[in-house]
């Protein structure tokens, strides 16, 4: 008898258990400060709840996570569809569905073609080409066209997927407003054509205080050249020459107040000359809120008035002194104009920001970006994750990924390496908190790259998911229990039925034993296999109901009594059907008498109607009882039940069962003894 029989049978009795100089400057400069950003539900107490409860829990739960990803999908600041090959939209969010300005009802089964602008169409058809050509994932910049007949740059992302027959059938989108991406564009476009044709001297420093930004005019007012002054390799003495005169108390408070000031300053060139100026300086914030950087505009240099040698100078020093005022306002005017255009652009980013914060902080699961690599630093994360980690917004910026969420296997998460055909992956993880304790997290991780291919950043979706596995480790162990219970319960029934034949008492599981090995040389699957093994044992129950005379009567039987007891499979079938097995035992017992012809009973079923499991066990039966003893006839022996499957392959048996019983019998040494 083969190992995994023994190890089928013994599981009824036993059950396994699986068990420098810029420093001064930058400490005067304005600052804000950053802004700050639950509780944990005890797991269920699954052992006291009966198996049904267990699973409507268990199925409750799975609900809730799959509202949560769609309630994620519908309104991620990105718009996501799905095309196939045609174009035609398989599934769309709510995002991209706002954006076109259409309901998201209107839209599946539509071809997606229509809401591209007319210009783009013919870029778009050719992107959906290479991407089911093979090229898997591309990107292309194009615009949507709305309802209302505007509109919308947009970053088009297609990874074409592959169906169960390795087809390439369908392609996941992402798509990207950039908007803004536009406008900033257009803004620094003007910008630099305001800046170069103006005349006015324009001036921007980062946070850090290095120049960004010199123009020519700026060049000729001050007289040093953009690569002496720009950039981090620039004198710092040479930047406080020109920044220190535009720090002072009274722009200070102005700036702190207001986020500009306008005022004179005295300035001095590079050859040493001094002079006075007009210019407006405005405060650069960034999208947290804090000290992005200045730009100054200056107006034209104001050349020192000269004492008055005359009396000729002196009467025209009163309309000298308006033509100055005149100047000045002149030069306030375009200054402010100036400063609009870089106030628009930080307002336009302030605004899309805003938006994009409140939606993800609003989603219960912990969403992140950080840098690529081992050893990557988070760039931004929601106010879930917070409550996930224990750690709070500004420490999650100032640690590595790595320092919180941990694999033990050969799984490393964040790496660099990850290749274009898995850009995305979801994988379960170990997440540390800041109190110390461990939770289980799935995160799905997407590769952010752009047209060079090169990974620039990771995006990261995270769900703290301790109680469900916890909840499905006691779903598990509950339905180990129950499956030896029901496992106990097919000995009993078993037990019952040789008790009241003493005849045929080892029956059923001697049958189970050379129907097992046949099950396993035939290759069944684990399910089909239990099944087998659960209706073997118990494949003769109907029998409790026919008398016991007619049982163990030693002569031969009448026909009412051939009727009586061939009603046994029926019997059988009638109280096995009432239990909710997870195998087909109750059909095996009640077509463990067909036979391959349609001469078999209880239905006369035949070929390929007969499940395979019964085909199995009426061999094994016939077998085991020609080799044992009757009541009514002595032991035919195996050489000779052998001999009567033989004869009837084919015919009244299955074909490929008796070949394999054979080959068990004659090649695996296998006996009933």
């Amino acid at each position: 008898m083969s190992e995994r029989t023994d190890k089928a049978l013994n599981s009824f009795t036993t059950h396994d258990q699986d068990a420098n100089a810029d420093s001064d400057m930058k400490a005067s400069l304005p600052q804000k400060k950053p802004l700050q950003s639950g509780n944990t539900v005890p797991p269920a107490d699954f052992s006291s709840m009966t198996p049904e409860i267990q699973i409507g829990l268990l199925r409750h739960e799975l609900q809730e996570t799959r509202d949560k990803y769609i309630l994620l999908y519908d309104y991620a600041p990105n718009g996501y569809v799905t095309l196939d090959s045609s174009g035609v939209i398989l599934e769309i969010n709510l995002t991209l569905c706002a954006w076109l300005g259409i309901e998201k009802r209107e839209l599946k089964g539509v071809d997606f073609t229509p809401f591209i602008a007319p210009d783009f169409q013919n870029k778009f058809e050719k992107h959906l080409e290479a991407v089911f050509a093979g090229k898997i994932k591309q990107q292309c910049e194009i615009r949507l066209k709305k309802k209302n007949g505007s509109f919308i740059p947009v970053s088009f992302e297609s990874i074409a997927m592959r169906d169960s027959r390795g087809f390439l059938s369908q392609c996941h989108c992402t798509v990207t407003d950039i908007t803004h991406l536009h406008k900033q564009i257009e803004i620094d476009r003007i910008q630099k054509t305001v800046s170069e044709i103006s005349g006015q001297a324009i001036l921007v420093v980062d946070k850090n205080l290095l120049i960004t930004q010199w123009n020519n005019a700026a060049q000729d007012m001050f007289g040093w050249t953009e690569a002496e002054i720009a950039g981090a390799q620039a004198s710092s003495r040479i930047r406080t020459k020109i920044l220190e005169p535009l720090i002072n108390n009274e722009m200070m408070k102005s700036l702190t107040e207001t986020g500009d000031w306008t005022g004179d300053v005295a300035c001095q060139r590079k050859d040493g000359t001094k002079f006075k100026t007009r210019v407006v300086i405005c405060v650069i914030w960034d999208n947290t809120g804090s000290f992005g950087g200045l730009v100054a505009v200056f107006g034209q240099p104001v050349p020192p008035l000269e004492n008055a040698g005359s009396h000729g100078e002196a009467v025209n020093m009163e309309s000298l002194i308006q033509e100055r005022t005149r100047d000045l306002a002149h030069t306030n005017q375009l200054l402010r104009q100036e400063l609009n255009i870089h106030k628009q652009a930080a307002l336009a980013a302030r605004e899309s920001e805003g938006k994009n914060r409140d939606l993800v902080d609003n989603i219960k699961l912990g969403i992140f970006r950080c840098t690529p690599g081992l050893r990557g630093r988070f760039i931004e994360v929601n106010k879930a994750l917070e409550e996930i980690s224990g750690y709070s917004r500004d420490e999650l910026l100032n640690i590595c990924v790595g320092d919180l969420i941990t694999s033990s296997g050969e799984f490393k998460p964040f790496q660099n390496e990850i290749t274009i055909t898995d850009w995305k992956i979801t994988h379960e993880l170990n997440l540390k908190r800041k109190d110390g304790l461990m939770v289980t997290v799935a995160v799905t991780i997407v590769a952010i790259r752009f047209e060079s291919g090169i990974t620039h950043y990771f995006d990261a979706i995270l769900e703290d998911i301790t109680e469900r596995k916890q909840a499905q480790l006691q779903i598990q162990q509950s339905l180990q229990r129950l499956q030896k219970t029901i496992k106990e319960i097919i000995e009993a029934m078993a037990y019952i039925g040789e008790v009241r034949d003493p005849y045929t008492a080892g029956h059923q599981r001697r049958v189970a034993q050379l129907s097992l090995d046949i099950g396993k040389a035939m290759g069944l699957s684990d399910e089909q296999y239990e099944g087998l093994m659960m209706a073997a044992f118990v494949h003769d129950i109907g029998k409790i109901l026919v008398p016991a005379d007619i049982l163990s009567k030693p002569g031969k039987l009448t026909k009412p009594e051939i009727d009586m007891l061939r009603d046994h499979t029926r019997i059988g079938y009638e109280i096995l059907k009432t239990i909710e097995f997870p195998w087909p035992i109750a059909k095996i017992v009640l077509q463990h008498h067909e036979r391959i012809d349609g001469s078999g009973y209880p239905l006369g079923l035949a070929g390929n109607q007969i499940i395979l499991e019964a085909r199995i066990l009426a061999v094994a039966d016939v077998v085991e009882a020609m080799s044992s003893h009757r009541p009514y006839r002595p032991a035919l022996g195996t050489d000779k039940a052998l001999e009567e499957i033989q004869q009837g392959r084919g015919t009244i048996y299955d074909s490929q069962v008796v070949d394999t019983c054979l080959k068990v019998f004659h090649e695996q040494g296998f006996s009933l003894n």
